[in-house]
């Protein structure tokens, strides 16, 4: 069973922070916490899979050991008398999800900052609005991922796919993104300032209004893109496919266009 609480232990409990015992320095489980009749009428919530739904704005998961009777319980969750906590330590949390423990589900707003997630498999993941400045996403699986407004800055994605991603309105500036799969992926007015696209594939991306100042696609593949309004000032395009692209309205000042390939269909 899991739980997902602030820093200082506290959760919303019908629309009532609560706070919970959290372990002391060498416990390994906290002192029970029972549920209060006038904040928690209906029990403490706790989830049977790692799924942030109902989680506070800045979490972290515990692992949970229900105690006195289960009230309430749904394919999801639960609502129990009382719950001991057990801390899940980052670098534990960072492995279960590289083994796919988190594929499938809710994470948003999830504090990823550092983490090393290599080859991780995030398959359908939520990631809206989470922190993954400076993580480590090497060959990770993010195929129809939601990372929304999520912070990747200087994140190493070098040959993650991200093929059908939702990546609107993200900060990726300074970005690896090198050989990366970004096959119809939503990019819209996105921050790709510096970032690494070099071989990166990119046909049928949404990239209207995303801002690619000073990034390097050389080699890479914009069969079909649309860049309706993106800012290419100073990019690298050497080499690169832009077939059938949509380049309306695009700024192209200072770009490097040797050898771009810009056939059109008739």
């Amino acid at each position: 069973m899991w739980i997902f609480l602030t820093p200082w232990g506290s959760a919303q409990e019908e629309n009532k922070e609560f706070f919970y015992n959290l372990p002391r320095t060498h416990e390994k489980w906290s002192e029970p916490t029972w549920a209060d009749k006038e904040r928690n009428p209906r029990g403490l919530r706790l989830m049977k899979r790692l799924n942030a739904r109902f989680a506070p704005r800045n979490w972290h998961p515990w692992y949970a050991k229900p105690i006195g009777k289960i009230l309430e319980e749904s394919n999801d969750e639960m609502r129990v008398e009382g719950v001991q906590l057990r801390r899940v330590l980052e670098p534990v949390w960072w492995r279960m999800i590289q083994l796919g423990w988190c594929k499938d589900t809710n994470l948003h707003n999830a504090n990823l900052h550092n983490a090393d997630l290599r080859y991780a498999n995030l398959h359908h993941t939520i990631l809206y609005d989470a922190n993954l400045h400076d993580a480590n996403l090497y060959y990770a699986n993010l195929r129809h991922v939601n990372l929304h407004d999520a912070n990747l800055r200087y994140v190493n994605l070098h040959y993650t796919s991200l093929r059908h991603a939702d990546l609107d309105h993200a900060d990726l500036s300074c970005a690896d993104l090198s050989h990366a799969d970004l096959d119809c992926a939503s990019l819209h007015d996105t921050n790709l300032t510096s970032a690494d696209l070099a071989y990166a594939y990119l046909s049928y991306t949404n990239l209207t209004f995303a801002n690619l100042a000073y990034a390097d696609l050389s080699y890479a593949d914009l069969t079909c893109a649309d860049l309706t309004h993106a800012n290419l000032s100073y990019t690298d395009l050497h080499h690169t496919n832009l077939s059938n692209a949509n380049l309306r309205d695009v700024n192209l000042y200072g770009t490097n266009l040797n050898n771009a390939i810009f056939h059109k269909d008739k």
